[in-house]
């Protein structure tokens, strides 16, 4: 199932999404800003803290530099994430599920203050889950379900829609 480049069919529905917004880069600008607050702030209070403890200073550092390289690098990648295609659905970390390996899907809501969406597709023939964040793509969530669902419609797959407890009936 894990294919590492996806498969393409040019036809005219064919769905390309890559990475997400712009919220990784304000989250990397964050870690910048916070770290040089820090270290060069307009008060002596923030200089004093690396002063006081030079191990937590070393990891405090590190920590800021290794989140700004992290979320500049997520939003810097642009390659492709997901396809949806007449083959199959096809995502980076799971590769290729082909439409005959579906047996159902639904929409997960979960997040308090944040709504993130996902995708979960239940494999036939096996105990696989993949779970799709509609939320990180450069492709709209109405954009992508239209895309998958126009693909499934064509097969036996069961749609539960967004009651996340409507899974229990098909375990």
């Amino acid at each position: 199932m894990k294919d590492t480049y996806p498969i393409y069919t040019y036809d005219e529905n064919e769905l390309i999404a890559k990475n997400t917004t712009k919220k990784n880069l304000y989250i990397a600008i964050l870690f910048s800003a916070i770290g040089l607050y820090l270290l060069a702030g307009p008060y002596e209070k923030t200089r004093v803290l690396f002063s006081w403890n030079i191990v937590f200073s070393i990891i405090l550092v590190v920590w800021l530099a290794s989140g700004f390289v992290f979320f500049l690098y997520r939003y810097l990648d642009k390659r492709i994430k997901l396809v949806i295609n007449k083959k199959g659905i096809w995502t980076k970390k799971n590769g290729l599920a082909t439409w005959e390996q579906v047996w159902y899907f639904f929409i997960k809501i979960g997040g308090d203050k944040t709504k993130i969406e996902n995708l979960v597709l239940k494999l036939k023939e096996s105990e696989t889950k993949i779970f799709i964040n509609l939320n990180e793509y450069d492709k709209g969530k109405e954009e992508i379900l239209t895309s998958f669902r126009h693909y499934a419609a064509q097969y036996p797959i069961n749609d539960l829609g967004f009651d996340e407890n409507s899974e229990k009936a098909f375990s």
